[in-house]
């Protein structure tokens, strides 16, 4: 997401599904801005003003964010930093947390100031934890710890049905800056020799000999035998369903475009238009840089390239005017012309906006509950399928149900419908269901108990597998042949030189996080190179493509000389930006929020 060396893809697909909240003050220290997450309040005002000496305990009577959650049904867990007090009545089990998997103080180690002894001289590994009343020894790196720790729990709720809110709070962000070995390892720039068997190396002449007749039959048979509970098919549950999409309405769109009135209202009444703009829209590219905020900015734009009813407003206002709101597929925008000019005859309008979505509000979806559950009632009575005829509903099949499936097709997450299937009988009618974008009404329809696939339904993908073990077999045994015809002297140009019909690299170098020229990446590599040494010939491993020679040329060390050098003055440069940026930003909303009157005339 931000950084270019880690890999977050998860923590970034997370960002990119997920409902950001990007204003949000931090203090200087942490436990300050712990308690204003916790609480919704400023700091000081519920009793945490620093990290140490008592002031990091936030008051017992102050209402927590989980707390809160706790009261409409959730289930709350926190995992890793807590930093609000290490006192019995200021712990995470009595502030809103049902399960807690923590350290003390504001880092493990840290035994001066809350956190186990034990810690003190080992402080990411094995460590003392506090998992709600009990304190536990653990075994292995506490950030892997409390990912697996919120994972597992996370899942218990969900295949409960629970709703839930996790506080995942890390510890390693913290200094010490300490990581495993095998971590690290992978940003070691790593140069080797490659020598790479792979089907071009093949004599198909004799390669199609081997294969004459092959797969036969009874290969085929052997290997289904063998691994029969592979072709277990546990008992399947299939569902008919009628659905009620969950859409806005004309009430939506009224409510939603009388809030845009009040914002018009607002910037006539000589608000913002860009703090606005951060405030409401709901244009994601206005926080595509959550630190970057556009205001609203869509910058310079010609006829053509925008919605119609968007460009058509734009370009007939006034430089200077706000304009709407204007209905587009997207929701209510409201426009500022910032300027216009003419660029080689074509018109050109930089304009701002605010993006108001229509989006289904509580009423919407208390009819559509309603509708949906007199449905359920009234098929009990009627019949499902007669009613569905009735009302002109179409009734959609579902795919054949697991007890552990979690989507319904052309329904999605399900997991309600699921759990109906398989605690009732064929004939079974559910109660309103509903998911993020339906209300659903569900009846068993057939029930297959647990059988075993036949051999005929899958004897090809067999003969597929079959060939495809063949093959990497047969280049297993042409790379084993090499070896055993150089066990002298393993000299991989040489042995290219003979063979040219293998793929061979002088040099490549990537990290364990990269690939490889020619071999791309494997597993088997990565394994084999992190425990390599300079000079050390590897192979043969198995990549994607057959199997590979490595001889390592070089393994870089971590330099941190360079580094540190330059770290103090890295860090003062840019504590000055960050102080600038605050000054400056504090200073303009004095300036834009100040009601100035001259009295220096009366005093001097």
């Amino acid at each position: 997401m931000g950084n270019k060396i880690l890999r977050t893809p998860h923590v970034d697909q997370l960002y990119k599904d997920a409902t950001r909240f990007t204003d949000f003050q931090v203090s200087p220290t942490c436990s300050p801005t712990r308690a204003a997450m916790m609480s919704g309040r400023y700091p000081f005002e519920v009793g945490v003003s620093h990290t140490l000496m008592q002031r990091d305990r936030l008051a017992p009577s102050v209402i927590t964010f989980p707390q809160a959650l706790q009261r409409a049904g959730y289930q709350t867990g926190l995992f890793g930093k807590w930093h609000l007090g290490d006192g019995d009545e200021y712990l995470p089990r009595k502030r809103g947390f049902d399960e807690v998997l923590m350290h003390g103080a504001g880092g493990i180690g840290q035994y001066g100031f809350g956190d186990f002894k034990e810690n003190s001289n080992n402080k990411y590994f094995d460590n003392v934890l506090l998992h709600n009343e009990t304190v536990v020894k653990t075994k292995g790196f506490c950030t892997d710890l409390f990912f697996h720790a919120a994972l597992s729990w996370m899942k218990n709720q969900y295949e409960r049905e629970k709703p839930f809110f996790a506080y995942l709070s890390l510890n390693a962000p913290h200094g010490p800056l300490i990581a495993p070995d095998q971590y690290k390892k992978r940003f070691l720039d790593y140069k080797i020799e490659v020598l790479h068997v792979t089907e071009k190396a093949i004599d198909q002449d004799f390669y199609n000999g081997l294969l004459a007749d092959r797969p036969s039959n009874d290969e085929l048979l052997d290997i289904y035998n063998e691994n029969i509970l592979d072709y277990d098919q546990p008992e399947l549950r299939y569902l008919k369903y009628v659905k009620w999409p969950i859409m806005s309405n004309a009430t939506d769109s009224l409510r939603v475009k009388l809030e845009a009135e009040d914002l018009i209202f607002r910037l006539n009444e000589g608000e913002d238009f860009a703090l606005l703009a951060n405030t409401y829209t709901e244009d994601p590219n206005n926080s595509a840089d959550p630190q970057n905020l556009k205001g609203g900015d869509l910058g310079w734009f010609n006829k053509g390239q925008l919605l119609p009813e968007f460009e058509i407003a734009s370009f007939e206002a006034e430089k200077g005017s706000i304009v709407g709101p204007i209905l587009t597929q997207y929701g209510y925008h409201l426009i500022k012309v910032n300027d216009k000019r003419t660029v080689e005859s074509n018109e050109q309008v930089n304009a701002s906006h605010i993006l108001l979505t229509i989006q289904p509000g509580r009423g919407t979806e208390n009819e559509l509950k309603d509708t949906a559950s007199i449905f359920a009632l009234e098929a009990t009575e009627y019949g499902f399928f007669a009613l569905a005829d009735s009302l002109g509903l179409e009734i959609q099949d579902s795919n054949g149900l697991r007890k552990e499936s979690i989507f319904v097709d052309n329904f999605g997450v399900g997991r309600s419908a699921v759990n109906f299937a398989f605690n009732n009988v064929e004939g079974s009618t559910s109660d309103a269901i509903k998911n993020d974008n339906f209300f659903g009404v569900f009846f068993l329809d057939k029930v297959d108990k647990e059988t075993v696939i036949p051999f005929e339904e899958v004897k090809e993908d067999l003969r597929n597998e079959f060939l495809s073990e063949f093959k990497k077999n047969h280049l297993k045994t042409l790379a084993e042949s090499i070896k055993d015809n150089n066990q002298e002297e393993m000299n991989l140009s040489a042995i290219y030189k003979n063979n040219e019909n293998l793929e061979y690299v002088a040099e490549t170098n990537s990290a364990l996080i990269g690939s490889f020229e020619s071999i791309g990446k494997s597993n088997f590599i990565v394994g084999a190179l992190a425990d390599a040494k300079e000079g050390d010939i590897l192979g043969p491993l198995p990549t994607l493509r057959g199997q590979a020679f490595l001889r390592v040329i070089e393994i870089s060390e971590v330099v941190n000389s360079d580094f540190e050098e330059k770290k103090e003055s890295i860090k003062f440069s840019l504590l000055i930006d960050r102080q600038n940026a605050i000054w400056g930003n504090w200073l303009q909303a004095l300036r834009d929020n100040a009601d100035l009157k001259d009295y220096r005339y009366d005093f001097y």
